[in-house]
């Protein structure tokens, strides 16, 4: 059954957080111990120069659906991708078509050797053999939709109709090598993105400043179809982070709360903040825990006209 979203009185967007990086599109995430729960937090980079500390945590990611064309099997090929980074490589593509997936960094790799490696402190997280950190070597995170997708009417959310979005692995560079782990439409919501399980072998980190990762790709489609945009719109879906790791005394983890992103196709990203302000404050999450990527103008933010979006069908 399709859940129901409500919205509320606008907030002030002075206090979402935004921001802009060169390299990686990943989520960071945390262990909180006192929860025996996996934190979600901002966007960060995930190589130099990267993330160097625990971010704030998370739970609305705002960002954009922009068409990109690839090549598959030698053949030029339409995409519509989420896109929380902005860069452009040499030839003027996107560098990182799609995102964002999720990255952790070790509070210790490995406590029991000489000149233990340490990456960031109080992430919670060790590669193995620690007694009181999560250790990650052998187990693996997912993504896991909990809502069906919705689009913004101008009063309510509703079914989309014929767009649709995939969860698949990889960081869609490569879209001949990938396989959608979910499809996720306006009435379903199930399956799960289960990234590959982490290298336990320390010797598999490239330095103690490398930032182990998942890449991910949300693709948006209608009728379909990758090749047709979607009709312009703010969307909404919502998906819950977990992990296999078990806790320091040995029993399961608590996945992370809900998680939600809210995405501009065919319409402004300051004007997607402005409906996503409004889902935080009606459905009782902070506006701390709102980001924005990439970081749009704070005077386009300030100035935009608020909740435009009326749902244009043909």
């Amino acid at each position: 059954m399709r859940q129901s979203l409500t919205l509320g009185p606008a907030l002030s967007l002075l206090a979402l957080s935004s921001m802009t990086f060169g390299h990686g599109v990943q989520i960071q995430l945390t262990y909180d111990a006192a929860g025996n729960r996996i934190v979600t937090r901002e966007v960060v980079r995930t190589s130099a120069p990267n993330v160097a500390s625990v971010t704030n945590e998370k739970r609305i990611y705002v960002m954009p659906v922009l068409p990109t064309t690839l090549s598959v099997s030698g053949n030029p090929t339409l995409f519509h991708y989420t896109r929380p980074a902005a860069d452009r490589n040499a030839s003027g593509a996107p560098a990182f078509p799609s995102g964002p997936g999720l990255t952790w960094a070790y509070e210790v790799v490995d406590p029991t050797v000489a000149s233990p490696v340490t990456q960031i402190p109080g992430t919670g997280f060790a590669l193995r053999n620690a007694t009181s950190l999560v250790n990650l070597g052998g187990t693996n995170f997912s993504y896991t939709p909990l809502s069906p997708l919705n689009v913004w009417s101008g009063s309510a959310w509703v079914d989309p109709g014929t767009e649709s979005i995939q969860f698949l692995s990889g960081d869609g560079t490569n879209p001949a090598t990938q396989s959608p782990a979910v499809t996720l439409g306006g009435a379903s919501s199930s399956g799960a993105l289960n990234f590959s399980a982490i290298n336990g072998n320390p010797a598999t980190l490239p330095s103690a400043a490398a930032r182990p990762h998942n890449s991910a790709t949300f693709r948006m489609l209608n009728n379909g179809q990758t090749s047709l945009p979607a009709d312009p719109g703010v969307y909404l879906f919502s998906a819950r982070v977990a992990t296999t790791a078990l806790s320091p005394t040995g029993g399961s983890i608590n996945p992370a709360h809900p998680i939600y992103f809210v995405l501009a196709s065919g319409v402004s990203l300051e004007s997607a903040a402005l409906v996503a302000s409004d889902f935080a404050s009606a459905n009782n999450i902070s506006s701390s825990f709102i980001q924005v990527v990439p970081e749009p103008s704070t005077l386009a933010l300030l100035a935009a006209p608020a909740l435009l979006m009326k749902r244009r069908r043909q």
